[in-house]
């Protein structure tokens, strides 16, 4: 069973809104249902390449294909956090990639993911940090990623993540939510679908 120390919870207080924290509470049950979907000790890949038709009938997404990845490299780096104390068991390393329409290369941002806050976990680029994704389970075989959601009174707080280290540089690469740029389906697959 996951605890969260105090020292995330602080660093968890720190880089989310206010509103947020106070919205989205850790729970065990929660946290279970998150690390069965990313197990610790074993890499993962959960990619969606969209085909014309599905851009067709979404003409605002910009996104054309997103994955997401916990490779062994990262697992290792991980380990090596957990037995400095730099870093908890709740908290894990992916790399995200996105590829936008009118744009041939892919944007690869390494990603930090903190432990479950409402059957979720949320990641942001420790580089960048502000903006984040929500990662949900979909099922067992698929995660549902998402850029801002839903308040308890139904309306929408849209959101953002860096999709390379700039920040606030001269050309920061940025995807923010949008009306078909919000919610993402990936479905486990093969690695390779994460190159």
């Amino acid at each position: 069973m996951i605890k969260a120390s105090d020292r995330s919870r602080a660093v968890i207080r720190k880089l989310a809104p206010v509103g947020l924290v106070a919205l989205f509470m850790t729970t065990v049950a929660a946290a279970q249902t998150v690390d069965k979907t990313f197990p610790q000790n074993r890499p993962t890949c959960h990619a969606r390449v969209y085909d014309a038709a599905h851009l067709a009938a979404h003409p605002k997404q910009r996104v054309e294909a997103i994955s997401f990845e916990r490779r062994a490299r990262e697992i290792a780096a991980e380990k090596v956090f957990i037995a400095s104390g730099e870093m908890t068991e709740e908290i894990i390393a992916a790399t995200l990639r996105v590829r936008l329409r009118g744009d041939r290369r892919s944007h690869v941002v390494q990603l930090e993911c903190e432990g479950a806050r409402n059957g979720a976990r949320y990641c942001e680029v420790p580089a960048c940090p502000g903006g984040e994704i929500g990662l949900m389970p979909d099922g067992a075989r698929a995660i549902r990623l998402s850029l801002g959601g839903k308040l308890r009174n139904g309306s929408f707080v849209a959101h953002y993540i860096h999709l390379n280290e700039l920040c606030d540089g001269a050309q920061p690469a940025v995807l923010e939510s949008g009306e078909d740029d919000h919610e993402f389906l990936l479905t486990l697959a093969p690695a390779e679908a994460c190159k």
